[in-house]
């Protein structure tokens, strides 16, 4: 369970991670700095990763030489997809093609399903090698199809239209919803710009009345600090990586 902490005045600070304080292997070394020059237990960290949970970011964030104050500070959108799932109704069936084992253990009460086409489901989870996965063995029409004409309620772990692979931008979940003609208004997202990560930091002692989210996409982090009345801080990286 979180620590017990006394609250001062300062504001807390939500970072980003990928884009901000790292990209791929690479640390951008003015934001590591910047983190670390804080007080640990104001300085919270908010992921749109479908592909790590907030334990292994914190192990990874320590190892940068970030002090973070705990592994609660730390938080990912695969640690808000395993909540969802936790949370849905026990007589759902929620399909998630290609779920990390994480959410599958949690899924079982839920009857979550994964790595079959299945269209026999209440709500279909979806994260970006899930997507991917699916599209190489059925082809684009077949999934675009299928999510747009089944019913069941799409629910992505996150948006984000591009995202950094070993250095290298890809596409992301986001842009492949839109190359399979997916609504926006058909797809809950549980990641950024959603408040859920930062209602779910709120209930582990972040400050959000008084917080600052600091990130390098105005589109993700630029929207949630809006939408939970945050002050903004944009990060451009330098040419020469700092």
């Amino acid at each position: 369970m979180p620590r017990n902490k006394t609250r001062g005045t300062s504001s807390d600070y939500i970072f980003d991670l990928d884009g901000t304080i790292y990209s791929g292997e690479f640390a951008y070394s003015s934001m590591v700095s910047m983190a670390s020059s804080l007080p640990a237990d104001k300085v919270w960290f908010l992921s749109n990763s479908d592909r790590m949970g907030g334990g292994q970011i914190f192990q990874r964030l320590t190892g940068m030489g970030i002090n973070v104050y705990d592994s609660f500070h730390v938080l990912t959108a695969q640690d808000i997809a395993r909540d969802w799932v936790k949370n849905q109704q026990a007589s759902y069936r929620v399909w998630a093609p290609s779920a990390s084992s994480r959410l599958l253990v949690d899924g079982k009460e839920v009857n979550l399903e994964v790595g079959n086409l299945n269209q026999e489901c209440d709500k279909i989870l979806l994260c970006l090698e899930g997507v991917e996965a699916l599209v190489s063995r059925h082809g684009e029409k077949k999934i675009s199809d299928m999510l747009r004409d089944n019913g069941a309620d799409i629910v992505a772990m996150n948006l984000d239209r591009w995202v950094s692979r070993g250095g290298t931008k890809k596409l992301g979940l986001g842009g492949w919803m839109d190359i399979l003609d997916v609504p926006a208004s058909l797809v809950e997202n549980l990641g950024k710009p959603s408040e859920l990560g930062a209602s779910i930091l709120a209930e582990r002692g972040l400050m959000i009345g008084d917080s600052v989210v600091i990130g390098d996409n105005v589109d993700t982090d630029g929207a949630l600090a809006r939408a939970i009345g945050a002050d903004f801080l944009l990060f451009h990286a330098r040419q020469d990586g700092k």
